[in-house]
């Protein structure tokens, strides 16, 4: 009697078993595109700058995550002329909500060190400065999201004198894919 009795519990409590494991799969990273307007200030002031960038973070722990990125920034309205920039950065992240489900938002903050190729149309040499920003991802999909932030990348001649520091603010949209 008692053989019967266990083997239907077992039958019974198998589904609710099965439906409270967690089926959300662990992404270990994610990567990003995206676009933008800002304004330079500092030794290089400029109304209004163009930036494009792509990157990608690991997660190493939670919502801890390192990164890398590499962006384009234009510093004039013309394409054909000014000045531009190559820039290179290692970033450590947090993401609040790392597994936020289709519909949710992923707020985030990050920062680190940047290495920013020549700043100005004679030729200059590469400078080393910071990043810092935050924002928010918005999982439209189970692995794509609208991707919106806010950066400001400094950098400088801190050793020539007369050049001092300069800083992009930018305000940055694309899209970010897990």
């Amino acid at each position: 009697m008692k053989k019967p009795f266990l083997a239907a519990a077992f039958l019974l409590v198998l589904p609710a078993v099965a439906e409270a494991q967690n089926a959300a799969p662990a992404f270990r990273g994610q990567f990003y595109v995206l676009g933008g307007l800002g304004t330079g200030f500092g030794t290089y002031q400029h109304p209004l700058t163009e930036q494009f960038a792509f990157g990608g973070e690991g997660f190493i722990y939670k919502g801890l995550g390192v990164g890398a990125e590499a962006a384009y920034t234009h510093f004039n309205l013309n394409f054909g002329s000014g000045q531009s920039s190559w820039t290179g950065s290692v970033d450590f992240s947090y993401h609040f909500r790392r597994h936020a489900p289709k519909g949710g938002f992923d707020p985030f903050i990050l920062g680190g060190a940047s290495i920013l190729g020549p700043t100005h149309a004679e030729g200059g040499t590469g400078q080393v400065g910071g990043n810092l920003g935050g924002g928010a991802n918005w999982w439209f999909s189970k692995n794509a999201a609208l991707r919106m932030e806010i950066r400001d990348q400094v950098g400088g001649d801190f050793y020539i004198p007369g050049r001092g520091v300069f800083a992009n603010l930018s305000f940055r949209v694309g899209l970010t894919f897990r």
